[in-house]
């Protein structure tokens, strides 16, 4: 699992080398770039708020002490699973507006399969874990974006300072 995270975050900051044509006008480039980067820092507000410390509890007490580990399925968690991934696509995707060109946003998509395979690992993992609760969680909360039906309850979660907001 922490090679895989290692290749996702490698791949992440590789858009940066890419080079092409120009894509969109510099400005509106930047602009989204902006925009998304700020996702992916707003999410991980909302990770933390939702009681999980990603450095803390996903490498120290999930991997390293699978004992201790616990489940999160409220605030930002009743909408998406795995918002730290959701975090880290935005991430690659805003550099890649960056670097304003049709490759570099191809990579950054690209770059995110090594934590779809992260997320269906942490997904069976947890299943084996916490069971049929966990298992009824996956059936009905979205992996990486919100069911279309949530987005303005999730919009509305990451733009206020609510703390338990569920669906």
């Amino acid at each position: 699992m922490i090679l895989v995270l290692i290749t996702g975050n490698a791949c992440i900051f590789h858009v940066l080398l890419i080079a092409g044509q120009e894509l969109l006008y510099l400005w509106l480039a930047i602009v989204l770039g902006i925009i998304c980067i700020s996702m992916r820092f707003l999410l991980e507000a909302h990770i933390r708020r939702s009681g999980f410390d990603e450095i803390g509890h996903a490498l120290g007490v999930f991997m390293v002490f699978p004992e201790e580990g616990y489940r999160i399925n409220s605030n930002i968690y009743s909408y998406i699973r795995h918002p730290m991934y959701t975090g880290d696509f935005f991430l690659a995707l805003g550099l890649a507006l960056f670097k304003n060109n049709l490759y570099a946003i191809f990579i950054a998509l690209l770059s995110f399969i090594p934590y779809i395979v992260a997320l269906k690992l942490e997904d069976n993992e947890l299943i084996k874990r916490f069971g049929e609760p966990h298992r009824q969680y996956v059936r009905q909360t979205h992996a990486i974006f919100p069911h279309f039906k949530d987005i303005g309850k999730f919009l509305k979660l990451l733009f206020t300072k609510e703390k338990n907001v569920n669906k």
